[in-house]
């Protein structure tokens, strides 16, 4: 009789531990789904530790498979975009913030979409909502800098890759476009540096050199020009033949 009663309570106890753990993996990380720390893996990692992992994780799954859910609209949205597939993946990000509006993700990846599907309006509107949620969101303030250099807005672009840089000072790609901003501004002295920033970073970056030697042309010093060319002629014969052409024409 004291073994029956024992082994009630402990089946009693273990229901209230999975139903627990289901809380924890599924509810509290959807209040928290605007935060880019908080991933699938990490629900994962939760539900294995557990006791009853197997049980944990097929009820999260059955939650966040739901159309209720914001993950369900989310992991949608971001299928579609990696499938290239941006009208479903904007109406799916548009889904997942009608459940959490503060997701700067989800808005994050609704910029993307409507930047690929050409809104450029509505993606720097959604992208800059990212940013205001989350002030180094870098994905963020990089892809609204790449969206301002293709409107040849200079000034903006420069500022969006600066965060960038102050967030990361080591993206060797927002060094180059921050030179090519301050190009465009005129600035030749610092986008030298930009361009050998980007080069530092990553020796290997054929547009920096490229676009380091148009510099030396401009300034005419035709000797540094040329080193740039020789570092060309090994990383991408396009680029050493248009530097070459801009030498000597």
């Amino acid at each position: 009789m004291q073994e029956i009663w024992i082994n009630s309570i402990l089946s009693a106890a273990k229901r209230i531990t999975v139903l627990l753990a289901v809380l924890v993996i599924t509810i509290i990380p959807q209040a928290c789904a605007g935060k880019p720390s908080v991933t699938a893996n990490d629900k994962v990692e939760r539900a294995d530790a557990t006791a009853d992992g197997v049980v944990i994780i097929k009820a999260a799954e059955s939650l966040n498979s739901s159309p209720r859910s914001y993950q369900y609209w989310y992991d949608r949205g971001m299928n579609s975009v990696h499938e290239g597939r941006y009208e479903e993946a904007k109406q799916a990000y548009r889904q997942a913030l009608q459940i959490n509006p503060d997701s700067a993700e989800a808005h994050f990846g609704l910029g993307v979409a409507y930047d690929e599907l050409g809104d450029t309006k509505y993606a720097l509107r959604a992208l800059k909502q990212a940013i205001s949620l989350v002030p180094d969101f870098t994905d963020a303030h990089f892809r609204t800098g790449l969206i301002y250099d293709n409107l040849k807005k200079n000034k903006p672009a420069l500022e969006s890759f600066n965060n960038v840089i102050r967030t990361d000072p080591a993206h060797a790609d927002a060094h180059y476009y921050a030179g090519k901003a301050y190009l465009g501004l005129r600035l030749k002295n610092e986008a030298q540096q930009a361009f050998e920033n980007a080069i530092a970073i990553k020796p290997e970056f054929a547009d920096a050199h490229y676009a380091l030697g148009t510099i030396f042309v401009m300034v005419e010093d035709i000797a540094a020009a040329v080193d740039q060319y020789k570092i060309l002629v090994n990383l991408e014969s396009r680029r050493a033949a248009a530097l070459f052409d801009l030498i000597y024409k």
